[in-house]
């Protein structure tokens, strides 16, 4: 540092030292305005020295900070600012937005609600209510947002945001029936613009779930634009009808014949969906007579070693009969003759989930999983049943975690569902505790 460097740095010092924090504040304030962010930043810190307890010099610090993306900085500033000014509802806003932008969800909604408490004006306590409402919607949390509906409800029940997010909460719950109710009236003063896309996509999803599939066709096809398009894309045809493949290969034949339902609703002359249309009815085609000629034939059978291809469809038919007791007894039988067929190991994990059976299907399946020689369209259909079954026993993470691996192929969509039904359903259980 030169003697001339250092004289200047004294003087800068004693300047600011021989200023008060009101004109030290506007001064900052102009040399932001003219993006002059670094002498700005050295005037609010040198001045830090005669104002250590000012809550509005550390504040500025914070948005210079925000300015840089020095998020870290922001955060430290923004929180020193609230120590000694505890009671302002700004910079506890502006700590939540740093947070959030910083994707630290729970410590925004944590200010946020902090801002709601400080606030003394019932519409000031609204805005920051509907801020964490929304936190948790933008996150997929929407499920946890009613503690924070009810608050806002209690301020103000007619607000036309808070009853838009009600619908959303409605929807996220399957409460499809008054959520649908709520957004017919909500909508009518919705003109169906560019920006209005989440409005119609929410009632398409009522009206969806409320078998109102053409008036849910309108509603998507007006939401369907911008990062709606991938939300809209879940209640197409083509989608639905992945599921419901996806679904009749891992013998899930009631699910998928939900979702078939929805997806011919929608598209009654779908190749794809009259095909699986046409196998599903099958299953359901009474079986006694062909199983009782089966059981003969194989009771019959004098080989030495059990006929594998007669037992592999006996266990099919009674398990597609819903005898799955019978099934099982069947498929311990090929797995004496066949004990690494995962065909075999898949049906029987399938049986015993059926039944509530408590067994280690779990861990056979996990087993197989993890093995290298388990590939592709098997690999997927393991790691999507071990989910499931991971999921009914409320093991949420692990089935996640499973999910995950069946990310494969035609298998993508149905994994994706279940990893966020599976996210719905532990954020629940939460809420419950």
């Amino acid at each position: 540092m030169t003697f001339i460097t250092t004289i200047l740095l004294i003087l800068s010092t004693q300047l600011v030292l021989a200023q008060d924090a009101s004109t030290i504040l506007q001064r900052a304030k102009f040399l932001v305005s003219s993006d002059d962010h670094l002498q700005a930043e050295t005037l609010l810190r040198e001045s830090i020295v005669k104002f250590p307890e000012n809550s509005e010099i550390y504040f500025m610090l914070g948005k210079i900070s925000t300015l840089k993306g020095d998020i870290k900085e922001a955060i430290s500033s923004f929180e020193k600012s609230i120590e000694y000014d505890p009671k302002n509802t700004d910079k506890y806003e502006a700590l939540a937005s740093i947070h959030y932008n910083a994707l630290n969800f729970e410590e925004a909604i944590k200010n946020y609600e902090v801002a709601a408490q400080v606030a003394v004006q019932p519409g000031l306590q609204l805005y920051f209510y509907l801020n964490i409402i929304n936190v948790y919607f933008e996150t997929n949390k929407g499920v946890l947002a009613k503690k924070y509906l009810d608050k806002a409800k209690e301020i103000t029940p007619d607000n036309f945001d808070l009853q838009f997010y009600k619908a959303m909460y409605l929807n996220e719950i399957g409460d499809y029936q008054e959520a649908n109710a709520l957004l017919s009236k909500m909508i009518e003063n919705i003109p169906p613009i560019h920006g209005n896309e989440k409005y119609y996509f929410e009632l398409g999803r009522s009206q969806f779930y409320t078998g109102k599939y053409q008036e849910a066709s309108k509603s998507f096809k007006i939401a369907d634009k911008g990062h709606y398009k991938i939300k809209v894309r879940h209640f197409k045809p083509s989608f639905l009808i992945s599921i419901a493949n996806a679904l009749y290969d891992i013998f899930e034949y009631e699910q998928s014949e939900e979702y078939l339902k929805h997806a011919l609703q929608l598209d009654p002359a779908n190749g794809q969906g009259i095909e699986l249309k046409t196998k599903l009815e099958s299953v359901k085609v009474d079986k006694r007579k062909v199983i009782s000629t089966l059981r003969t034939s194989v009771e019959n059978d004098e080989s030495a070693s059990i006929p594998v291809d007669k037992y592999s469809q006996l266990a099919n038919l009674l398990f597609q009969a819903g005898e799955y007791q019978e099934a099982l007894l069947t498929l311990d039988k090929l797995l004496q003759e066949k004990p690494k067929s995962i065909a075999f190991l898949l049906l029987k994990a399938i049986c015993e989930k059926k039944i509530n059976m408590d067994t280690d299907s779990d861990v056979i399946l996990s087993k197989l999983l993890k093995d290298p020689y388990t590939k592709g369209e098997i690999k997927a259909r393991v790691a999507i049943v071990l989910g499931m079954i991971y999921r009914k026993n409320g093991m949420y993470k692990e089935a996640i975690k499973s999910f995950k691996s069946g990310y494969y192929k035609n298998y993508k969509n149905l994994a994706r569902v279940q990893i966020h039904e599976t996210n719905e359903e532990m954020l629940l259980s939460k809420t419950e505790e």
